[in-house]
């Protein structure tokens, strides 16, 4: 048998391993869903029942002529952040842009989407979740089979291939540095599974006409990585909400002391991602004691009941520091209460950012926003964010951090002028991205027209 396996050609070697790989994804993902009494299995793909729905309402709802736009929407979620929060976002907006003549069709998880439209050219399909690789390759192939829009709009560089429609791709990040800083030990079933997933990642944006990259960082580093025409590439940042520019220093400074009991504060978050670097704080406070630093420490972002929180206050506990006195952890802000999270943002003395690899930096755009003096990494896209108004430091170097801080204190900085950098932040904007993805899908729609 291992004769035979070696005698294959590596094109066909590629395919029995492609199919391995996905045929082991689809099974860890059927074997996560709750399971329901059924004669029949239908795999993979819709039910027998959705399918017919999706014909009847989804596809043949657009009138004679008009542009079909089916939008990969499956990023949605009911707490919108990350790559969700940008679908949210965008999606809402281009109702208004696009021309009446065009019809949206979101395709999203079944219970995950959390936008919605009055509009009666807009529509959504809801389908099971399922793995990127069965999405990528067969659910999406099959859609769009049967619906033939005109465009196909994916918002996440998952797994992806040539469609037979035009496609434009938002490609948020690039994935091998955040395997690189992530450090997760992976069993090899699991690393088989996610090297297919990128291999498949990259054919998605290889062959999309378009791509959409939310920074510099992630534009340049797309076209020498995966070979990505400069041309066919644009930047959509992600946005700043206005509600950050609305802030007023001294009722922030009372709400927060009111809620957390928390004045004359460092902000920084940790949600959980190893990305965050949130595992170094326990030294970074212990080293700010030491030099006498007088602030407390906001750790924001913290989901109660987390494994990764026990094991934070534990390390906390073991380097002598006390909730109250040294830090305090604040709870998870959802996105629907943006005014909390500001007042939380605008009444810190300063913002940390520890975070070791970044295809953006959303939260230290908004600290900035907000005018607070803060100090981040220059490295990936947090620089291009920072646009040399923060102060920059070493995020693996606690030591380093606890003495920039201290510095910072005695000169004061958290009182300079932050006129100039609130103005910068202004260029982060969701109707600019918005309307960049809207103009590239009109003009896309008018050359296959044209050819």
């Amino acid at each position: 048998m291992v004769s035979v396996i070696v005698g294959f050609s590596k094109r066909r070697s590629g395919i029995i391993l492609t199919w391995a790989a996905f045929l082991y994804a689809h099974l860890l993902t059927y074997q996560m869903r709750p399971r329901r009494p059924s004669s029949r299995i239908f795999w993979p793909g819709l039910s027998p029942d959705l399918l017919s729905e999706f014909s009847s309402d989804f596809c043949d709802k657009p009138a004679l002529n008009m542009v079909k736009l089916l939008v990969d929407a499956t990023a949605l979620s009911p707490v919108a952040k990350g790559v969700g929060r940008f679908v949210s976002e965008v999606v809402t907006r281009l109702d208004d842009l696009l021309p009446q003549s065009w019809s949206i069709q979101l395709v999203c998880f079944r219970g995950a989407c959390n936008v919605s439209s009055d509009s009666e050219r807009s529509s959504i399909l809801q389908i099971p979740p399922q793995s990127d690789l069965q999405l990528g390759l067969w659910t999406m192939p099959r859609l769009l089979r049967e619906c033939r829009p005109d465009l196909f709009l994916r918002f996440g560089d998952t797994v992806g291939k040539r469609y037979s429609t035009q496609t434009l791709t938002v490609c948020h990040d690039i994935n091998e540095f955040i395997f690189a800083v992530q450090g997760t030990r992976r069993g090899w079933a699991r690393a088989l599974v996610d090297a297919f997933k990128e291999y498949f990642r990259v054919k998605g944006l290889q062959n999309s006409e378009f791509v959409f990259c939310n920074s510099c960082f992630t534009r340049n580093e797309s076209i020498d990585r995966y070979g990505l025409s400069e041309a066919r590439t644009s930047i959509t940042y992600c946005g700043v909400d206005e509600v950050f520019y609305t802030g007023n220093r001294h009722q922030a400074v009372q709400h927060v002391l009111q809620q957390y009991n928390c004045r004359d504060y460092v902000l920084t978050f940790a949600c959980g991602d190893p990305r965050e670097n949130y595992k170094i704080l326990p030294s970074v406070i212990f080293e700010a004691r030491r030099s006498g630093f007088p602030a407390c420490f906001a750790i924001a972002g913290i989901s109660p009941g987390g494994r990764y929180v026990t094991d934070l206050i534990a390390e906390l506990t073991a380097h002598g520091l006390y909730a109250e006195d040294d830090y305090v952890l604040i709870p998870f802000i959802r996105s629907d209460e943006r005014e909390r999270l500001r007042d939380l943002y605008v009444a810190a003395d300063y913002y940390l950012e520890l975070s070791l690899h970044e295809g953006f930096g959303m939260q230290l755009a908004e600290a900035m926003a907000c005018g607070v003096t803060c100090l981040a990494p220059d490295h990936s896209a947090l620089g291009e964010v920072g646009g040399g108004f923060t102060i920059t430091i070493d995020p693996r170097d606690p030591r380093a951090i606890a003495d920039i801080l201290a510095s910072s204190y005695r000169s004061q900085l958290h009182l300079r002028d932050h006129f100039r950098q609130i103005e910068f932040t202004k260029k982060f904007s969701w109707d600019r991205s918005s309307r960049e993805i809207a103009y590239r899908l009109m003009q896309m729609q008018r050359s296959g027209k044209d050819s």
